[in-house]
């Protein structure tokens, strides 16, 4: 069977190709618009106001023991890295034995909505329990959850009670 090449056969490989190309855009398109958070949690301590990393230096004429003496927070950095704007509903943490610690309210100004692009800092007080942590969570209004690992956490923390002397 002899097999020649039309120009109708052309045109339709063409058009197919087109297609293919248009929907696999539309599909690239759909998933950047997509919500999504990236969480990262790390131990902070308050500044004037403002969320400063635990291990930074003051420069602002405070001694290192006084420095020391500031109360610690975990700090949600929560960054909606989708094309939509998300509202903040919750913050959690899973400690080793799988128990599910949820932090909620008015004092962290929650729920609160980020929009594209924005990243967030929510600073919560260590309550005693943080040395169990494991897992940290965020939920938004409808109900998704991401998660990030305590590792940084953890290392942070353990660094701070030993300069403690804890």
């Amino acid at each position: 069977m002899d097999f020649q090449m039309r120009f109708m056969d052309s045109v339709a490989i063409y058009g197919a190709v087109v297609a293919t190309a248009v929907a696999l855009w539309d599909v690239i398109k759909w998933r950047k618009a997509q919500a999504h958070i990236t969480l990262s949690c790390y131990l902070t301590k308050m500044v004037d106001n403002m969320v400063v990393p635990s291990g930074g230096r003051l420069c602002n004429g405070t001694s290192d023991e006084e420095d020391r003496q500031r109360e610690r927070f975990i700090a949600y950095n929560i960054k909606n890295t989708g094309g939509t704007a998300i509202t903040v509903q919750s913050l959690a943490s899973k400690d080793k034995d799988g128990q599910l610690k949820v932090v909620c309210g008015k004092a962290l100004n929650l729920p609160q909505t980020i929009q594209p692009a924005v990243s967030v800092t929510v600073p919560v007080p260590l309550d005693g329990t943080e040395g169990t942590i494991r897992g940290f969570y965020v939920r938004d209004a409808i109900g998704r959850e991401w998660c990030c690992k305590a590792c940084i956490f953890q290392k942070q923390l353990a660094e701070y009670r030993r300069k403690m002397g804890n």
